[in-house]
């Protein structure tokens, strides 16, 4: 009978620490999960975040012309945004310049001093609020005519 009562006993304690290894296997494997979906949707969360700056931002391009001047319109745009950078983009390649557009809402005349190209490119520009690249805006045909 002694045989018999250690024997139960160690299989007693094998179901016991089975049954522990699952349960921890099972924690392990939740946080796991977790930080797969918290570094998921906290990158989502930030991205939403940056582009609910762009929204409202409505501007049209009236003229380019060669000489550099670009004559745009703001239709409307976030109330804190007195004037805002713009990534330049031409024929939809990304020059690597910016420039910076005034503020005022309705139109507004500047020079381009950073990038050069000529009549029959297509300029875009995307702009940069708070820190997030817009998308591109509308595409305007560059010219000869003087503005």
């Amino acid at each position: 009978m002694k045989g018999g009562y250690k024997m139960s006993l160690k299989k007693a304690q094998g179901e016991i620490i089975t049954t522990v290894l699952i349960i921890l296997l099972v924690l392990a494997a939740i946080v796991i999960v977790w930080q797969v979906v918290q570094s998921s949707v906290s990158r989502g969360g930030e991205q939403a975040k940056g582009q609910t700056s762009c929204i409202g931002m409505n501007y049209v391009i009236l003229k380019a012309n060669t000489t550099g001047a670009i004559q745009i319109r703001r239709n409307t745009g976030v109330p804190d945004v007195a004037s805002f950078t713009a990534r330049v983009f031409v024929n939809s390649a990304d020059t690597g310049k910016k420039v910076l557009i005034g503020g005022e809402l309705n139109t507004t005349t500047f020079y381009n001093d950073v990038v050069t190209w000529n009549a029959g490119d297509k300029l875009q520009l995307a702009p940069i609020i708070s820190g997030t690249q817009c998308d591109l805006g509308p595409e305007k045909l560059i010219t000869t005519e003087a503005i």
